[in-house]
């Protein structure tokens, strides 16, 4: 939940009255639903772009792109006035939005398989470096290799950091739901 303060003029016109008069709140709405769109577009090229190479670091709020499945599902609810609120929301429908907006912990379990690992020609792993430790991957291409089957079953947990993309370009347009809310308060008049 995000709030959004309105300008002293307008807050002493609201204020002045004891419910929100229709036009007043329809105007108050329409502006909403215009700051929803701007906000939108914000979100897709401010706080969800780039490539998904090199992911960005989880404290700047922006989502890599992969298939752009995610950016052109945000959506805007229209503005609700109900009482003294009006409220609106911006989401998608797409599951593993909520994974990258609020983060997660997923739990997998290793499955069994088998790796192809380079020798030489005494049947001796490569190892990498001068003294490694680690065997070195065969391709495709490599005739001299060991098949290692390995045992499944190892459970790890994979954790993945809020990113908030959603709520973060929503907090970054906040001034400008303020002064537009306002300007449609200031501009229509209550008693007509």
């Amino acid at each position: 939940m995000i709030s959004i303060s309105l300008s002293p003029a307008a807050q002493t016109i609201v204020a002045a009255l004891r419910s929100l008069p229709a036009r007043l709140a329809a105007a108050m709405a329409g502006a909403m639903d215009l700051e929803n769109q701007f906000t939108i577009t914000h979100i897709s090229q401010r706080r969800m772009r780039g490539n998904n190479n090199r992911p960005f670091p989880p404290e700047l709020g922006i989502l890599g792109i992969r298939s752009g499945r995610l950016v052109s599902s945000l959506r805007a609810s229209p503005a609700k006035v109900e009482g003294n609120q009006i409220t609106s929301t911006i989401g998608t429908n797409v599951v593993y939005a909520g994974v990258h907006e609020f983060g997660a912990t997923l739990t997998r379990t290793s499955r069994p398989g088998e790796v192809r690992l380079r020798t030489d020609a005494r049947g001796e792993l490569l190892r990498q470096g001068p003294g490694g430790r680690l065997a070195i991957f065969a391709r495709a291409r490599h005739r001299r290799v060991r098949t290692v089957a390995y045992a499944g079953g190892r459970v790890y947990d994979i954790h993945i950091p809020a990113r908030a993309p959603i709520t973060r370009g929503i907090e970054d347009r906040v001034p400008n739901y303020s002064a537009a809310l306002s300007e449609a308060i200031e501009a229509t008049p209550p008693f007509a």
